[in-house]
């Protein structure tokens, strides 16, 4: 999930860039999810138990945007390569875990505009992109989307390699 290295404005040092993804910089949501994810110890994480912490047990399908935020849309071609394979691998490893997963946290902003009396579980409005990220050219990337990274992240990386090589998926 990582590109090559930008520079970070406010600094001097190289710092991994992320392809799908853009950080808010929540510390206190940071150490928020860390405590949980110690509650739980490293290997009683679930998808759910990472579903249910952002969405707020899910009366806010939308919580995991004030942790991160869709890049833009990559113009060079190898980027795009890149984040378009990224996005074929992520769709196989949630298809894995459908019964985790609600289908409304996958919906994407044509389906949600076409379709926009759907309710999330709870009845509230359904889930949406970030709301903080209105460019025309911002990755379509669903919460449901968001959240199985933060899920992968939150994983040991033996417990997140066996995940994503499980199903021999083929990542090019």
């Amino acid at each position: 999930v990582i590109s090559k290295p930008d520079s970070c404005r406010s600094c001097n040092s190289l710092l991994p860039l992320s392809v799908l993804f853009g950080s808010h910089q929540n510390d206190s949501l940071r150490k928020e999810f860390k405590h949980f994810l110690d509650r739980l110890m490293p290997d009683n994480i679930s998808l759910s138990s990472v579903i249910s912490f952002w969405t707020k047990d899910r009366t806010n399908d939308n919580y995991v945007w004030e942790l991160v935020q869709p890049q833009l849309q990559p113009v060079d071609s190898v980027e795009v390569n890149m984040v378009n394979s990224l996005r074929r691998l992520l769709k196989g490893l949630i298809a894995n875990e459908s019964s985790d997963v609600p289908s409304t946290l996958l919906l994407s902003r044509q389906w949600m505009n076409v379709n926009n009396s759907i309710k999330s579980e709870a009845g509230g409005p359904c889930c949406s992109l970030s709301p903080r990220n209105s460019s025309v050219r911002t990755l379509e990337i669903s919460p449901g989307e968001a959240m199985y990274i933060v899920y992968l992240a939150s994983l040991t990386k033996e417990k997140r390699k066996s995940i994503v090589h499980e199903d021999g998926t083929d990542v090019k």
